[in-house]
C-alpha cells in the first residue's frame, strides 16, 4: 500500500487525504468515539485548492479501563478497536502523502512536544522535546517574530486559531515557504498553554504564483512598450470582426485621432462616418481585392479627428481566415502620414511648376557635377538647351556636357577661368561664349551658374542657365560703335565751341577795351549813353562766351583744376566786393559771413572758387527784387589734416517751384523759360558750378 502510494502525484494524495479525513471524521462523530483506545485531537488546515482537509492526529495514551457498552461483548470491542486503528493508519498515510506535518507546542516553555510527518529537509522527528530556538535559526530574519505576533493578535481578538506563512532555509540552504494552521489550547486560567497545528510546504505554489505574476508584469510592460512605440512612430493598431461587424482600436489609435481610449465607435457602420467621403470607396475596393485576391491591403485615407478636421493616414492590414479559407478577421496598423502627404503634394506641385518653367522659359537649364567629364557623367541639360543649339530634344541627349563638346576652342580658357574663380574665390559665374550649333555655325551664348557646396564649402555641382545672346551682342556692339561715334562728335563739337569762343573772345576784348577808352574821352550825354550800352552788351556777350568756353572745356575734359596756396577768406571777400555794386544797384543788401574757424590759408584753385561764387551770387542778385543775399562759409569737418569747406548762397528772391528742382544744374535749362525774357541768361551757370 505504501509502495503503491509513493508514485502518485501530490495533488492525488491530497485528494485521498481529504477523503480519508472526511471518512474518519464521520466515523468519529458517532457513538463509537468513546470506544477509541486513544485520545484524539482534531486540527483544521487549509490545503491547496478550495477544499478543506480535516487532519486527525491520534496520540496513543496509556491503556485505560473503559466500561464496555451495553450489549457489546469483548470480541466486539476488539473488532471495533481494530477498525478504528485501520482508519487511523489510513489517515496517517493520507497526511504523509499530502505532505502535511502535524505537531504540538508547549507555548509557555517554547518546547516542541511532538511532531509527526516532519517536512523533509526542514523539520526532524528528533526535535521532540527540544526548544523552538532550533527551528528559529533556520527562519528568515523577517519572519522570526511571526509566531509571537500571531499569538498576541489571537489573544487581543479572542480567537483560538491562527494561520500564517513563514520562510525558512532547508538543509541545502534553499528558501522554503511554509503554511501554518494551528488551534490554541488554553489552561484553566484562560492562558494559551499549547498550540496544536499542521504545516505544509507551499514553495511550489508560491514560486508558480510569482512566476505567473512576473509573466503578467512582463506582458503589461510589453503592452506599454508597444503602446509607446506606436505613439512615438505615429502608429496605431486595429482589428475588424467581419462576422459580427465589430471594431477594436488600440489606445494609440485613439490618440492619433485625438480621442480618449474607448471613445471611437465599435460598430463598423458607425466608424464609416469618420472616413472622408472621397476616400471611402477606395478603401472598400482595396479591402475587397485583398480578401478575394490576396493583394496587400495598403490604402491612404483621410479620417476625421475629434476636432472635426481631416488628416491623412495610411492603413495596412491582413486577413485571418478559418479552416475553410473564409476571412473572419482583418487586423492591421494605422500610421499618421499627414505631414508627409502635404510635403509630397508640395513636392509634386513644385515638380510640375519646374516642368512648366523648363518648357516655358526661353533659357536652357543645365547642371554639371564638379567632377563631370566629356562622356556625360554627372551632366544634365533641359530640352531647351537642345533647341537653343538647333537640335530636337531626341537628337541631343540630356546628359551631354555641351560646355565641352560644343565649346569654341578659343573660349575654353574663358570657361576654365570663370569656373576656377567661382569655385575658389566665389566670384559670379557669368560668361559669354561661342557654342557650335547643329549647322556647324558658332553662335554667342550667355552662361550663368551658381555652385552648390557641402558643409565644408567644397563645390559639388554647378547649376545654371543658357541664353542665346547673338542678337543682343550684335546690338550691343552696334550701340558701342554708335556711342563711340557720338562721343567723337561731342568732342568735335566741344573743340569747335572752344575754338570759336576763343576766337570770338579776342575781338570782344578789343571792343570792350576800345569802348572803355571812348568813355574816357569827352562825350555828350547821348554819346555816353550809346557807349555805355555798347560796353554793357559787350560785357554780357563776353560772359556768355566765357561760359560756353568753360562748358566746352568741361565737356572735352580739358578744364584743369589748380592746386595752389590761396587766401580763402580774402577770395570770398573779393567776390563780395565785386558783386556789391550789382546788389546796391538793385537796392539789395549783400552779406558776407565767413566763420571764425575757417582757415585763412588753404590749397585750391582761387579762380574756380571765385567763378563758382560769382555765378551763384549773380543768379541770386538777378532773381531777387528786394531783401538780401547772403554768402556763408563754414567748416563741415576735418580729416587727415584736410578741411571740408561748405559754401552757401542764400537769397530772398522768387524761389523755385518743387517740380522744377530736378531740372537745376542741367546745361541750357532754366527753372522757368519765362525768366529768360525777364532776367536773361543761358542756363549754363549752375551747370558749370556743378561740374
Amino acid at each position: 500500500m505504501a509502495g503503491s502510494c509513493q508514485g502518485r502525484p501530490a495533488r492525488s494524495w491530497r485528494t485521498a487525504a481529504a477523503t480519508g479525513c472526511a471518512a474518519l471524521l464521520a466515523l468519529a462523530t458517532g457513538a463509537e468515539l468513546g470506544a477509541l483506545p486513544a485520545a484524539a485531537a482534531c486540527v483544521l488546515s487549509a490545503v491547496t485548492g478550495a477544499s478543506f482537509v480535516y487532519v486527525w492526529r491520534i496520540r496513543r495514551q496509556p491503556a485505560m479501563a473503559a466500561a464496555p457498552p451495553d450489549g457489546v461483548t469483548s470480541l466486539a470491542r476488539l473488532q471495533h478497536r481494530s477498525e478504528a486503528q485501520r482508519l487511523l493508519d489510513r489517515l496517517n498515510i493520507a497526511t504523509e502523502a499530502a505532505g502535511i506535518s502535524s505537531w504540538e507546542i508547549d507555548v509557555a516553555s517554547g518546547t516542541l512536544l511532538w511532531i509527526e510527518n516532519p517536512i523533509e529537509g526542514l523539520q526532524s522527528a528528533g526535535w521532540t522535546g527540544h526548544s523552538l530556538t532550533t527551528l528559529a535559526d533556520r527562519l528568515h530574519p523577517e519572519d522570526r517574530s511571526l509566531f509571537c505576533e500571531q499569538l498576541h493578535y489571537a489573544a487581543a481578538h479572542q480567537r483560538d486559531r491562527i494561520s500564517y506563512r513563514y520562510r525558512a532555509y532547508d538543509d541545502d540552504g534553499r528558501l522554503r515557504h511554509i503554511q501554518v494552521h494551528a488551534r490554541l489550547l488554553s489552561d484553566e486560567a484562560g492562558r494559551v498553554a499549547r498550540a496544536l497545528g499542521v504545516s505544509w510546504d507551499i514553495t511550489r505554489e508560491i514560486t508558480a504564483a510569482e512566476r505567473l505574476q512576473r509573466q503578467a508584469q512582463q506582458l503589461r510592460e510589453a503592452e506599454r512598450r508597444l503602446e509607446r512605440a506606436s505613439l512615438s512612430s505615429s502608429e496605431g493598431h486595429w482589428e475588424a470582426d467581419l462576422v459580427n461587424k465589430r471594431m477594436w482600436f488600440s489606445s494609440s489609435y485613439h490618440a492619433l485621432l485625438g480621442y480618449e481610449n474607448g471613445e471611437l465607435p465599435r460598430d463598423s457602420e458607425e466608424f464609416r462616418q469618420l472616413v472622408h467621403p472621397d476616400d471611402y470607396m477606395n478603401g472598400c475596393m482595396a479591402l475587397q481585392k485583398h480578401l478575394e485576391e490576396g493583394t496587400p491591403f495598403i490604402i491612404d485615407q483621410r479620417l476625421k479627428t475629434r476636432s472635426g478636421q481631416y488628416r491623412w493616414f495610411r492603413q495596412r492590414g491582413a486577413a485571418e481566415r478559418d479552416a475553410q479559407g473564409v476571412a473572419i478577421v482583418v487586423s492591421g496598423s494605422l500610421q499618421d502620414i499627414h505631414e508627409h502627404k502635404l510635403a509630397e503634394d508640395a513636392l509634386q506641385l513644385a515638380q510640375r511648376r519646374l516642368e512648366r518653367a523648363i518648357h516655358g522659359t526661353q533659357d536652357g537649364l543645365w547642371e554639371l557635377e564638379a567632377d563631370a567629364d566629356a562622356t556625360g557623367a554627372g551632366a544634365w541639360c533641359s530640352p531647351r538647351v537642345a533647341e537653343l543649339l538647333g537640335y530636337r530634344p531626341d537628337e541631343f541627349p540630356s546628359d551631354t556636357n555641351f560646355l565641352r563638346t560644343c565649346l569654341h576652342p578659343d573660349d575654353a580658357a574663358v570657361v576654365a577661368q570663370a569656373t576656377r574663380a567661382h569655385f575658389e574665390l566665389g566670384q559670379p559665374y557669368d560668361v559669354e561664349i561661342r557654342l557650335r550649333t547643329k549647322t556647324g555655325r558658332y553662335l554667342w551664348y550667355r552662361a550663368r551658374a551658381t555652385a552648390e557646396r557641402d558643409a565644408t564649402g567644397r563645390p559639388l555641382r554647378l547649376s545654371g542657365s543658357l541664353q542665346d545672346v547673338t542678337e543682343a551682342r550684335a546690338a550691343r556692339e552696334e550701340l558701342l560703335r554708335a556711342t563711340q561715334a557720338a562721343e567723337a562728335a561731342s568732342r568735335a563739337k566741344s573743340e569747335f565751341l572752344a575754338n570759336v569762343s576763343h576766337e570770338i573772345r579776342t575781338p570782344m576784348n578789343g571792343i570792350i577795351g576800345m569802348v572803355g577808352l571812348l568813355l574816357d574821352t569827352r562825350l555828350d550825354r547821348t554819346q555816353r549813353d550809346f557807349a555805355e550800352t555798347i560796353r554793357g552788351s559787350a560785357d554780357s556777350l563776353l560772359a556768355v562766351i566765357n561760359d560756353l568756353l568753360d562748358f566746352s572745356k568741361i565737356e572735352a575734359g580739358k578744364l584743369d583744376i589748380e592746386h595752389i596756396e590761396l587766401d580763402l577768406r580774402g577770395s570770398v571777400e573779393d567776390v563780395g566786393g565785386m558783386m556789391a555794386f550789382q546788389a546796391a544797384a538793385k537796392g539789395l543788401e549783400l552779406i558776407v559771413h565767413v566763420h571764425k574757424d575757417v582757415p585763412d590759408r588753404v590749397i585750391g584753385d582761387p579762380q574756380r572758387i571765385r567763378q563758382c561764387l560769382v555765378n551763384l551770387v549773380g543768379n541770386a542778385v538777378k532773381f531777387t527784387r528786394t531783401g538780401e543775399v547772403v554768402i556763408e562759409v563754414r567748416i563741415d569737418g576735418r580729416r587727415d589734416g584736410k578741411v571740408l569747406t561748405h559754401f552757401e548762397v542764400r537769397d530772398t528772391g522768387i524761389g523755385i517751384a518743387p517740380e522744377k528742382l530736378d531740372q537745376l544744374f542741367q546745361p541750357f535749362v532754366q527753372a522757368d523759360s519765362s525768366t529768360t525774357r525777364h532776367f536773361g541768361g543761358t542756363g549754363l551757370g549752375l551747370s558749370i558750378v556743378r561740374r
